[in-house]
Parts: C-alpha cells; sequence; structure tokens
C-alpha cells in the first residue's frame, strides 16, 4: 500500500462525513434530483469503504471499528426504545399495518418520523462518522508527539 492509498481512504471518510451531515436537512426538507443523489452517495461510499478496508493499515480500521461500535450502540438503543414505544401504544411501525388482519393507519407525528428507516439509517451514518471523528481528536490529543 503507498502512502497515496493510505492518504485517499482518511480524506474520503472525512468528505463522507460532510455528505452524511448535509444529507440529514435534504431528507427532512424533501429534497431531490441530483443533488440529492451526489450527497446521499457520497454518505454510502464511505460507509462501504470502512467495511471493506483491505488497502488500507490498522490504524484506519481502528477508527473505522470504534465507528462501528458506536453505531451497533446507537442501533440497539433505537430497538430497544422501539420496542418500548410499541409495547406500551404510544407508536408502532408501519410494517405492522401490512401484517394484520385489518387495515391500520401508519404511524403519525414524532412516531412516524422516530419509525422512519431513512432517517435512522442517515442518523446512523452520521453516528458512525461522529464515533471516527471522536477517536481521531482524542489521539490527536494525547498523542506522544502532539501532531
Amino acid at each position: 500500500m503507498t502512502e497515496t492509498d493510505r492518504s485517499y481512504a482518511y480524506k474520503y471518510v472525512w468528505f463522507s462525513a460532510a455528505c452524511s451531515v448535509v444529507l440529514l436537512p435534504l431528507y427532512l426538507f424533501g429534497a431531490q434530483g441530483l443533488p440529492y443523489g451526489w450527497v446521499f452517495g457520497g454518505t454510502v461510499g464511505g460507509l462501504l469503504a470502512s467495511a471493506v478496508t483491505g488497502r488500507t493499515d490498522d490504524y484506519y480500521r481502528s477508527l473505522c471499528a470504534v465507528g462501528h461500535r458506536w453505531v451497533a450502540c446507537a442501533l440497539s438503543l433505537y430497538i430497544l426504545a422501539g420496542w418500548f414505544l410499541y409495547l406500551t401504544d404510544v407508536g408502532s411501525p408501519a410494517g405492522r399495518g401490512m401484517l394484520s388482519a385489518g387495515i391500520s393507519p401508519g404511524p403519525t407525528g414524532a412516531a412516524a418520523l422516530f419509525f422512519d428507516g431513512q432517517l435512522a439509517a442517515i442518523m446512523l451514518a452520521i453516528i458512525y462518522h461522529a464515533g471516527y471523528g471522536f477517536q481521531w481528536l482524542r489521539d490527536r490529543a494525547w498523542s506522544e508527539d502532539g501532531a
């Protein structure tokens, strides 16, 4: 692996992080078309690159692992909160209505946002990059050489 390959991997993570942050308001305000597609692709590409780390160094993989752990923790909390909302009849996922015998309306209001899979995926992408960035900053702050 060359220094250029290594540098490219790190730069792509930051590009993907910026895309994931920009993607959230684009999604919430209903943006469509080419700009949304490019930002969406940048976000997804960065996440895929974090999973396929064959041509990267151990430090990059360790940063990705921290981001992946943050996502696993957030996803666990999200699933637990969804189960609690469903258990207490505060909200139910949209798929529940398709599987029941009668036609029940989908969730509305805050429950509709909570059970929105696309929104959850965007938030998980932001959480991944936050975990990666946190570890990167932590390593920089407590490094021996201060660089």
